[in-house]
């Protein structure tokens, strides 16, 4: 695949933030035309005259020489009304063929190479300058935008006041849309950290999670089939995140391989980020572990200010390379703590929900280290390093990421389910909470994230927040004519308080995703205050 093909249009800054939840573009399956040397049948591809569309954006921002461009310019135009107005696949393929027609041959040889893909397309949407509506980016047609593009492009009406000059860069330093993306927004992060407000360090630091699972090599992963979606749905949240400052910042550094190459290099190297072989991987781990340090507490309980933690020698002895070691090392140095299923004290390691945004490497790291604390907290992790050696940890680590591949039980479900708690899948949730905005909703929306994450991470708009360790104290407020919809992080945490209300008398019922499907897979509503 030629790197030629990631070369975008960059033209002017126009986006719309927006708070509001969406799911991403909504591509269409790529449909063929038999014998036009269309290819739809590789990873990702798009329909053949989104394909030619790109190609014509590429050309003109080359200088290429275009013949017929008004003429070409409205045939664009028919395309986007028709593919606007559902016209069929034989009208459309029948416009594109004459759009080829009168088209450089060259032009249409050069843009049939390089087999677009949705990434190059949702690059080309998202620094096109194009508004996006309060509905969200769902609301668009990407093959309709390219082609209204194309039109505007080829009659010169996409000039605008801010518009900048692009670079020439040699085809071999050009980015893809995601690295640009991504380092464009840790350059920032590194360069500029007071643009940032802390709400958009945590959302950025979600985002770039999932992202970043869509690039991870690793074989244990228990992936999604849709990664070409995943893919752009994150990159569409995260430049909603950035101002539009920060976003005309990143497209005037003009970013190239060099520049990723000079950040990988200068980076502090991670355990089992292999830089070299998976560079957009690494990339990705990279911008993640520099917005996580942000998040981080500015003073942490040091290691040795930790209480020390005894590891019997039949433990230290085993070498940690043997595939049986990691399910020992966890349960004789973990599970004392986080349970033999994982779902002990907070965060239940073994929920689908926090593995999915969970690497190996932040797996290592916090075992090695512990996470960053507060002096002060109630509960302190140790420090393993010194105590267990790499292969040993790297064991434990595989062995948490083997839960992603069992079937998981919740902690506390069947008696929960017994007891007569229903439990709600998120769309589900949604459509109450939309009930409840037009003020038709009997149910109460209770969340019992902590503090941080119910005012940082984001809540449902309009959800009561009562900390789990305050329920008592405060359960005699809450109401007893509706439905209280308990909310969690993770999905796993509030079923005991959900049990808890249920056992006092009240109308229970239990959000099963937990805030990150609404927030991260989802894209619903979310309030930060």
């Amino acid at each position: 695949m030629k790197t030629t093909k990631r070369r975008l249009l960059l033209i002017a800054i126009g986006m719309v933030i927006t708070t509001t939840g969406c799911v991403g573009p909504q591509f269409s399956a790529p449909t063929s035309d038999a014998g036009s040397g269309w290819q739809t049948e590789y990873t990702d591809a798009l329909n053949p005259h989104t394909q030619l569309a790109l190609g014509v954006l590429q050309a003109v921002e080359r200088g290429d020489t275009i013949q017929n461009r008004a003429r070409m310019a409205d045939q664009w135009q028919l395309l986007s009304e028709r593919i606007e107005a559902g016209a069929d696949t034989s009208e459309v393929n029948k416009i594109r063929r004459e759009i080829e027609s009168n088209s450089n041959p060259a032009l249409v040889e050069k843009a049939k190479d390089a087999r677009y893909s949705r990434s190059d397309l949702m690059g080309f949407m998202i620094s096109s300058g194009m508004k996006i509506p309060k509905d969200g980016i769902s609301s668009l047609d990407p093959d309709m935008m390219a082609a209204r593009q194309a039109s505007k492009v080829l009659r010169g009406e996409d000039n605008d006041k801010e518009k900048f000059v692009i670079k020439s860069v040699p085809p071999e330093q050009i980015l893809t849309p995601v690295e640009n993306l991504t380092l464009g927004t840790a350059k920032l992060l590194a360069e500029d950290r007071d643009s940032f407000e802390m709400s958009q360090v945590f959302r950025l630091a979600l985002y770039l999670r999932p992202l970043r699972r869509v690039y991870d090599p690793n074989p244990d992963l228990n992936k999604r089939s849709d990664q070409s979606k995943m893919e752009a749905i994150y990159m569409d949240r995260i430049w909603r995140t950035l101002k539009p400052e920060q976003i005309r910042q990143i497209r005037e550094w003009n970013l190239t391989r060099e520049d990723m190459e000079k950040y990988l290099s200068n980076h502090v190297q991670l355990f089992q980020v292999e830089a070299t072989k998976y560079p957009t991987f690494a990339l990705l781990e990279y911008a993640v572990n520099d917005f996580h340090e942000q998040i981080a507490p500015a003073v942490t309980i040091k290691a040795d200010e930790k209480d020390d933690y005894f590891i019997p020698t039949t433990l230290t002895q085993l070498d940690g390379t043997d595939k049986s070691h990691g399910k020992k090392l966890f349960e004789g140095a973990c599970a004392g703590c986080h349970g033999n299923d994982g779902q002990g004290r907070f965060p239940p390691i073994a929920v689908p929900s926090y593995l999915s945004l969970h690497s190996d490497h932040e797996h290592f790291h916090i075992v090695q280290e512990g996470p960053p604390q507060k002096p002060g907290s109630p509960i302190v992790m140790p420090t393993f390093n010194g105590k267990l050696t790499e292969d040993h940890i790297w064991a434990i680590t595989k062995y948490i990421r083997s839960f992603e591949s069992r079937n998981f039980t919740r902690r506390g479900e069947a008696e929960a389910r017994a007891a007569g708690i229903q439990f709600y899948d998120t769309a589900d949730v949604y459509t109450m909470w939309q009930n409840g905005q037009n003020g038709q909703s009997d149910r109460y929306f209770l969340d019992v994230q902590s503090d941080i994450a119910f005012r940082i991470m984001g809540h449902m708009p309009g959800s009561h927040h009562i900390r789990p360790q305050e329920l008592d104290q405060q359960m005699s407020g809450l109401p007893r004519d509706k439905e209280i919809i308990v909310i969690d992080m993770f999905g796993s945490q509030g079923v005991g308080i959900a049990h808890r209300l249920k056992k006092a008398g009240y109308q229970v019922g239990y959000m099963e995703p937990g805030m990150i499907d609404w927030h991260i897979n989802r894209n619903f509503p979310v309030a930060y205050n």
